[in-house]
């Protein structure tokens, strides 16, 4: 994720999908994953422009799972959900 800070100085952020915070629903059959700022690495750019209090401006998923099959939905950031059910964005 690449974030910016009002001057327009730039950071690069990454996670892994090994350390969220996951849920699975009762039913067994969707699992919820929740990063915080914590689970984050800075990976290059400008050291000073922090996660929290600056903006996400590019976002990318890498799923690398191989063979596996898996659905990525109701992708949310703060309020806002990409692939979840239809509303304003």
């Amino acid at each position: 994720m690449v974030v910016e800070d009002p001057t327009g100085d730039a950071a690069l952020y990454s996670a892994g999908c090994i350390n969220p915070f996951t849920t699975t629903s009762t039913s067994g059959v969707w699992t919820t994953k929740t990063w915080t700022p914590d689970k984050f690495f800075f990976q290059g750019g400008d050291p000073g422009v922090t996660l929290v209090g600056n903006e996400i401006t590019d976002v990318a998923i890498v799923f690398d799972e191989g063979l596996a099959t898996a659905i990525l939905d109701n992708i949310r950031f703060n309020s806002l959900v990409a692939g979840g059910p239809a509303a304003a964005h």
